[in-house]
Formats: structure tokens, C-alpha cells, sequence
């Protein structure tokens, strides 16, 4: 078990607790996040995923990076017709989901998703944009993505670009918790103007930009396959 999952799980295991894990920068800097923050959406995110929901009774939803479910429980509770794909590299906390989510599909990585499965829509919520790491895989991950989704269906993509040095910037950092220290990780970091960009070059239509009450200047970009 990782440590960034054996957190999340003490913290579900003690919800009334306020349990951290800790990020080490690569240059020596580091902070403490809270686990709490993983676990609940932001208004902003209901408020958008509502919308984005409303005239999908039976939607086909993957959500990359899925941690503990928790915009899944919430495409679950809004459409409980929807059929849930996640992606979780965590494997404890992988089969957490599959365990809570009845007759949704689980895997490790995004390439491991069949070619021939359609989404009405892809979430990389909470930072998820950076899951694919350097730009150029990050590139490669947006134009796989189009292509699995069905016409009029829709990403919703979070980022941001909080060191504000350049329009891609990719940071380099561990998670720590107790005495477990994940492997080294590498996380990109995108402007508004480079996303809306690159989504525009690959095919995708913009729809709405959100800011997000994260700290760091994160913000949400949803963007259709028209």
C-alpha cells in the first residue's frame, strides 16, 4: 500500500480526524495537505457536474484518477442509472471503489482502458491534468481522451498553474505518510491559454471555464466533442 492510500483510508477509517499526508517538493520545499480535501466535492463541482448530468439519464462516465470515488458517488447519486469507469493507480484504494461501486469497471492506467469503450463524459478533477505528467504525454493523454468520447460528450478538466514561470511547468515531488515515502512523481501544471489551446487543436469545442475555490489559482475547463 502507498502512502498517499494508506491515508486516505485511515481518514475514512476516522472521519472525524483531520489526518495529512506530506508533499516534498523536489527542491526541498514541502507542506502538508489534508486528506479531507480528497474526500468531499467543492461547491463548484456540484454544482458543475449537476449541470453537466441533467439531460444524461444513462451516462457513460470515466474518471481518471478516481481516488476514493468521490465525483463517481456523486454521478452515481445524480444519475444512479450511470455506468461508472475508473482509473486509480493505488491498487488498495482501487479496490476500495471497486468494493463501493457496484457493476463499475476499475483500472490501474488510463492506457489500460479498451479502445472500443464510448464516454458521454471524462472527468480529471481535482488537479487531474497533471496525471499524465510532461507536456507532451499530457498532449498524447487530451487527444486519446477525444477519441473515446462520444459526439456532444464532454471532459471536464481541472489545472492550474499556481508557480506561474511558464504556460506548462511540470513539478517534481513524493508523498509522505507515517513512515512511508511514495516514489517520486511527476505532475504538470497548465495556463488556462495552453489548455484552452491545445483542447482547440485536438478537436474539442470549449464550453465553460470555472474557477475553482482551491488554492493556487485552479480552475475547470469543460470542453465538448462536437
Amino acid at each position: 500500500m502507498n502512502a498517499f492510500a494508506t491515508a486516505m483510508l485511515d481518514q475514512l477509517q476516522h472521519p472525524t480526524r483531520d489526518i495529512q499526508f506530506r508533499m516534498e517538493m523536489a527542491n526541498g520545499s514541502g507542506f502538508n495537505c489534508s486528506c479531507q480535501d480528497f474526500l468531499q466535492l467543492r461547491p463548484e463541482e456540484e454544482t458543475l457536474l449537476t449541470g453537466l448530468l441533467r439531460d444524461r439519464p444513462t451516462p457513460t462516465v470515466l474518471d481518471v484518477g478516481c481516488g476514493v470515488g468521490r465525483h463517481l458517488d456523486f454521478v452515481r447519486r445524480q444519475q444512479p442509472a450511470a455506468q461508472l469507469v475508473g482509473i486509480e493507480k493505488a491498487d488498495d484504494l482501487r479496490h476500495y471503489c471497486s468494493e463501493r461501486f457496484e457493476s463499475a469497471r476499475f483500472w490501474q492506467c488510463f492506457a489500460d482502458v479498451p479502445d472500443d469503450l464510448c464516454f458521454d463524459l471524462v472527468l480529471l478533477m481535482g488537479n487531474g491534468l497533471g496525471i499524465f505528467g510532461d507536456e507532451q504525454s499530457t498532449l498524447t493523454g487530451l487527444r486519446r481522451i477525444h477519441g473515446l468520447l462520444n459526439p456532444g460528450g464532454v471532459l471536464a478538466v481541472e489545472t492550474g498553474n499556481p508557480f506561474a514561470r511558464s504556460d506548462f511547468l511540470v513539478s517534481r515531488f513524493t508523498i509522505g505518510y507515517r513512515n512511508q515515502i511514495d516514489e517520486m512523481l511527476s505532475w504538470g501544471y497548465a495556463s488556462c491559454s495552453w489548455l484552452e489551446r491545445n483542447l482547440a487543436a485536438t478537436g474539442y469545442q470549449l464550453d465553460r471555464v470555472v474557477r475553482s475555490s482551491a488554492l493556487g489559482g485552479f480552475f475547470i475547463v469543460c470542453a465538448l466533442k462536437a
